[in-house]
């Protein structure tokens, strides 16, 4: 299953390095990425393989938890 993940924030040190970590960890498979810096705010979208990846609640119930220890805002659809 093909997913993207949108990231958009205040430009920090280590958002693609939070991001990429949980991919890593929930083993997720980044196929493609695209990111910019916007008058000093971070917009970046991922293309992602979910296939070797938990249900879809078990998914969205760990990224909400990840996200709210890192302070980013996400969505992935």
């Amino acid at each position: 299953m093909k997913a993207f993940i949108t990231v958009i924030g205040h430009d920090t040190v280590g958002v693609v390095a939070k991001v990429a970590g949980l991919c890593t960890e929930l083993n997720i498979n980044i196929e493609d990425v695209t990111q910019s810096i916007l008058q000093g705010m971070f917009a970046m979208i991922m293309l992602v393989d979910l296939s070797q990846y938990l249900t879809e609640d078990e998914r969205a119930q760990y990224v909400q938890g990840y996200l709210e220890k890192a302070i980013l805002t996400a969505t992935a659809a």
